[in-house]
């Protein structure tokens, strides 16, 4: 689900993985914990009390949805999709508008950072993470022995994404890609995305009509995007399909391997708190600029990094939390980019978990 690479997946996901960890470690046995809360709770929504700014809408197609649709199925056979497997795929599909309304709005952030935690890691999400962390014990052993990616960032990300798999999402992957292809604002992206949806399909992992997601294209348990899909999901139950619609074994280790590939280290510190001086440069505040602790110690950064971290000198970004306020966080191990749909992802629900578990 992108429209540009964010850290949204892995660090937004950091807060409940550092928890469950804890937690984790000195949680009561099974008989004295109290039950779980008998209704699921929806995912942490990243747009919870945000102002929602209208943008202006792009200029219009030049061309009806049918003779998009037509070019677009010269280009799909173009890159190897099947003439039946395009024509199945793309039966009665039409322009979605409500995507095409949630394309052209704006969320803008304006929750503090420790309320968007307290929501993110609500007792719910964190009691059920541990319970899955029990219940999903030998796949979790076997996924981690695999690629070296902890159990609890799993089940964080899980949980993070789609409530642990309750909520991953009722739109047509096909259409809603279809919808923002054709009059979207990200056409070029889209496309993309659309043709690889299709190689899924014709790879035998899902039919059309099971492939549902996002408004943006996000798909499964985890909610990956189509190439995201097609270069690390993987079949960890080895029934032949790479489902991560209804296969938590391959949700789980397709998250995994792509944590992997970007580089995760197990056991590493990933970030902390900082504090920024006055008169920061922000433009410093990029994902794409890294340097050594001591690097934004002599800029200024104030905060105690991770002890591991100041040893090894290792690189880290220094990024806001939310706009227009002093909470700032740097990271080290954590990878920079994410599998999803771009959303206005506040950092400091990702980066500051230790400093939040703390102060539970």
């Amino acid at each position: 689900m992108l429209l540009a690479p964010v850290p949204g997946l892995i660090l937004r996901s950091l807060a409940v993985a550092t928890t469950l960890a804890v937690l984790s470690a000195c949680a009561d046995t099974p008989n004295n914990a109290a039950p779980l809360a008998s209704a699921p709770a929806q995912p942490a929504s990243t747009s919870a009390q945000t102002t929602v700014q209208q943008l202006a809408p792009d200029v219009l197609p030049d061309e009806t949805f049918e003779q998009w649709r037509d070019r677009f199925r010269q280009e799909a056979l173009a890159a190897g999709i099947r003439a039946t497997i395009f024509d199945q795929a793309f039966q009665g599909v039409e322009p979605d508008p409500a995507v095409v309304k949630a394309d052209q709005s704006q969320p803008e952030f304006t929750r503090p950072v420790w309320e968007y935690l307290e929501g993110a890691m609500s007792p719910y999400r964190v009691r059920k993470g541990q319970a899955l962390l029990a219940e999903h014990a030998r796949i979790l052993d076997a996924i981690e022995q695999r690629y070296a990616v902890d159990r609890q960032t799993l089940v964080a990300v899980w949980g993070m994404e789609s409530s642990f798999g309750q909520f991953m999402g009722d739109k047509s992957v096909i259409r809603s890609l279809a919808t923002l292809a054709y009059e979207g604002r990200r056409p070029a992206f889209a496309h993309a995305q659309l043709i690889a949806a299709l190689q899924i399909i014709q790879h035998g992992d899902i039919k059309p009509g099971g492939m549902r997601g996002s408004w943006a294209g996000a798909m499964g348990q985890t909610q990956f995007i189509p190439t995201t899909y097609n270069t690390h999901a993987v079949d960890f139950d080895g029934d032949g399909r790479r489902d991560i619609w209804n296969s938590t074994a391959d949700a789980l280790a397709s998250t995994s391997h792509y944590l992997q590939a970007s580089g995760w280290q197990k056991g590493k510190p990933w970030g902390a708190e900082v504090r920024l001086p006055a008169g920061f440069d922000y433009a410093q505040a990029d994902t794409e600029i890294r340097k050594t602790v001591a690097e934004w110690q002599a800029l200024g950064v104030k905060s105690p990094c991770p002890p591991r971290s100041r040893r090894s000198g290792a690189t880290c970004c220094c990024r806001p939390a939310i706009a227009a306020r002093p909470s700032w966080c740097w990271t080290t191990s954590a990878p920079s980019s994410s599998t999803t749909t771009p959303r206005p992802t506040p950092w400091p629900s990702a980066c500051c978990p230790s400093a939040s578990t703390a102060r539970g």
